[in-house]
């Protein structure tokens, strides 16, 4: 798990009405910056701010001594993976203020006083999909732009943002499922439409959940924040612009290449527990995204509920730019 999730898990699973606004920089392994605790009554506190990953003693007992190095005007804040019991009872002997991912925490200073134990992190439960996470990303590439497929393995790992041997792996996986096969005129995928609604069906379990990502609060106009060239639109952000505007967005994702919490403060978004908004880091390459390739991301995270407004404008979205069967498609 980056730094970048870390964060995010912590600090979503503070209890309710406890916030913690954070500006945080790299700093070696970890990250440090600032933060403020905002408790339900009003209360604030300022801390100098460490996310690192916490799994052993020896680990605890350097951040231990770069804290103490830190103490100055505010008090430290440690931000972590879930500790063991007894990781965490270090924590609290030696004064090491924590909120870990399962949302224990410990905070011991004058006039504020947190203690929350025994929570166990919640582990995402998937289906797994039915392709691997690197036959996943070939075939995105593979099925959104069927001209590539001939392109030497070197061109094809690059494209996907894969090894060379996930390629030669990715076939051989494919051909053993029947999907693939070689022929005296090249490369050939069989049951491509099949295919395609199989990829936007298994995306949401198989390789969306292994990407990082920041859960952040809706801004106003999503529409309006100004994104980098190389980055892509997905959700129902995607589905306005695809469906000329049929779909009013309520949520939004936008994949990234650059480092997430960089780009959550370049586009001065909030960190929220409940934020309809994801930022997400972007799973290809150097592929050049097509309409196909954003029509089947905005599809795949359209389709990952059943509400029937999304379907609606899946099926707008479908019709112009993949014309899969709808019986296929929907029948997943």
């Amino acid at each position: 798990m980056k730094m970048e999730q870390l964060i995010s898990d912590a600090t979503r699973c503070l209890p309710t009405g406890i916030r913690l606004e954070y500006d945080l920089a790299p700093h070696v392994l970890s990250l440090v910056g600032s933060a403020t605790l905002f408790a339900p009554h009003d209360e604030s506190i300022n801390f100098t701010l460490e996310v690192k990953h916490i799994h052993r003693m020896d680990t605890l007992k350097r951040v231990k001594a770069h804290i103490e190095s830190l103490q100055r005007e505010r008090p430290v804040l440690l931000i972590c993976n879930q500790l063991t019991q007894s990781l965490a009872a270090y924590c609290m002997q030696n004064d090491i203020n924590f909120i870990d991912t399962a949302g224990n925490a410990s905070i011991q200073l004058p006039g504020f006083f947190m203690l929350i134990e025994g929570k166990q992190e919640k582990k995402s439960v998937t289906s797994g999909g039915r392709f691997p996470v690197g036959v996943m990303k070939l075939l995105f590439i593979l099925l959104s732009d069927p001209s590539v497929i001939d392109q030497p393995y070197r061109a094809l790992a690059e494209m996907a943002g894969i090894s060379l041997g996930m390629v030669s792996k990715a076939f051989e996986y494919l051909e053993h499922q029947r999907y693939f096969r070689k022929t005296k005129n090249g490369r050939r995928l069989i049951g491509v439409d099949e295919l395609c609604a199989m990829w936007i069906d298994d995306y949401p379990r198989s390789l969306k959940p292994k990407l990082d990502q920041l859960k952040l609060a809706m801004p106003e106009k999503p529409e309006h924040l100004t994104l980098t060239d190389d980055e892509i639109a997905g959700g129902e952000l995607a589905a306005a612009n695809l469906s000329n505007g049929y779909l009013v967005p309520t949520s939004a994702i936008v994949y990234t290449p650059h480092p997430l919490l960089q780009r959550r403060k370049e586009l001065a978004l909030k960190p929220s527990s409940e934020g309809d908004f994801q930022l997400i880091a972007g799973f290809w390459g150097s592929y050049h995204l097509t309409s196909r390739a954003r029509a089947m991301l905005c599809l795949a995270d359209l389709l990952d509920s059943g509400d029937d407004r999304r379907r609606e404008v899946a099926r707008i979205i479908n019709e112009k730019y993949l014309n899969l069967n709808e019986a296929t498609l929907f029948s997943y």
